[in-house]
């Protein structure tokens, strides 16, 4: 028989208070009261994934979105009218409910564990991505230090197009400049990542066009291993290839993590705010980018991929944590320390003022 679980009530402020002044006196992980309760079994109630419901985030999904939660309402509101697939709707709505709190016991650590959704639209799902993309990008150029590196962008003139016609131009575009004899002679591998960006009817463009209206203008941002490219003959390489575009910018790499996030940065960015008003507009968005690669190597960054992770150590869970909230917000003293040392993290409390101590908090765990 399937059970559905209360949600825990919030926190008021001065729980975060309490626990966080508490948490500053600690001197070891000794004094650190522990929390413990029985494992709760896992029990979904049965629900019609189909029907639309009206949701609300649970307090620990709340933690989870915090700063984002504009984002993340936009989408809960309009994603049951954009995308038909009951399961995403579903992930997407769950993503980080169901989260354990979990011991590392070896270190005594205390940490998060729970499932995410793993879709783009998601704000914290997309960190995620982000990360990993950055990490793969840097692991690749510090194993070729050696060699030079530069930074190119390509974009294509103003089009009235479906944004879905124009990043498939764009990545064709790309793939025929890289059947080019000079591009093979010049440049031996790197990646290549999308930006979309979106422009209201109304505003100005920077070469002082007027828009007279709604434009999407899609971007490539490429990290090529090259000594060296004659930018004059890109630039005529481009406008042969698309027709009307001649517009490539190119500079120099710094370093290998400068490049990592500039790579990654755009697969992390946010839909433009812009979008949140026009959900016809967000759904071509939304459509656009689904199945696409963000970030596509080409050369020998496709046969790259980051070292594996190293095995997690012995872990032991502790409690749900909803029950950790619900126990803190009803007073209990060990909770609500568990609670503060998970969300702080490895912070050296003496080390940052406690305005900064309060900010990490609101800001949630990582």
């Amino acid at each position: 028989m399937h059970q559905t679980l209360p949600a825990p009530p919030l926190l008021p402020q001065g729980v975060v208070d309490a626990a966080l002044s508490r948490l500053g006196d600690w001197e070891s992980a000794d004094d650190r009261p522990a929390y413990t309760i029985p494992n709760q079994q896992l029990e979904l109630p049965p629900s019609s994934l189909s029907a639309f419901t009206v949701h609300v985030d649970a307090p620990e999904q709340v933690l989870r979105f915090q700063g984002c939660q504009d984002e993340r309402r936009f989408w809960l509101q309009h994603l049951p009218n954009i995308d038909p697939d009951p399961m995403r709707l579903a992930r997407f709505r769950q993503c980080g409910k169901y989260a354990w709190v979990t011991q590392d016991l070896a270190t005594g650590r205390y940490f998060l564990r729970g499932e995410s959704c793993k879709q783009r639209i998601c704000p914290v799902c997309r960190r995620r991505i982000q990360h990993r993309s950055s990490e793969r990008v840097l692991d690749f150029m510090r194993s070729s230090k050696d060699l030079p590196w530069q930074f190119i962008t390509f974009t294509l003139k103003h089009a009235e197009n479906p944004l879905t016609t124009q990043l498939t131009r764009l990545i064709r575009s790309f793939r025929r400049l890289r059947q080019r004899k000079n591009w093979q002679r010049c440049v031996s591998t790197g990646y290549a990542v999308i930006e979309v960006t979106y422009h209201k009817a109304g505003t100005m463009a920077p070469g002082g066009r007027f828009r007279e209206s709604d434009e999407w203008h899609p971007h490539l941002h490429v990290v090529a291993q090259t000594a060296w490219i004659d930018w004059s003959w890109l630039h005529t390489a481009w406008l042969e290839i698309t027709g009307d575009s001649d517009n490539v910018d190119c500079q120099i790499v710094e370093s290998a993590s400068h490049a990592a996030f500039y790579v990654s940065k755009y697969i992390g960015k946010p839909p433009d705010i812009d979008l949140r008003n026009q959900p016809t507009r967000a759904a071509e968005y939304y459509h656009a980018l689904q199945h696409r690669r963000l970030l596509m190597p080409f050369g020998a960054t496709t046969k790259h991929h980051p070292p594996a992770r190293e095995p997690s150590p012995p872990t032991e869970r502790i409690c749900r944590f909803s029950a950790l909230l619900t126990a803190a917000a009803n007073g209990d003293y060990s909770a609500e320390c568990t609670l503060a040392y998970i969300i702080l993290g490895t912070v050296p409390r003496p080390s940052i003022a406690r305005i900064q101590q309060q900010h990490l908090f609101n800001r949630g765990p990582p």
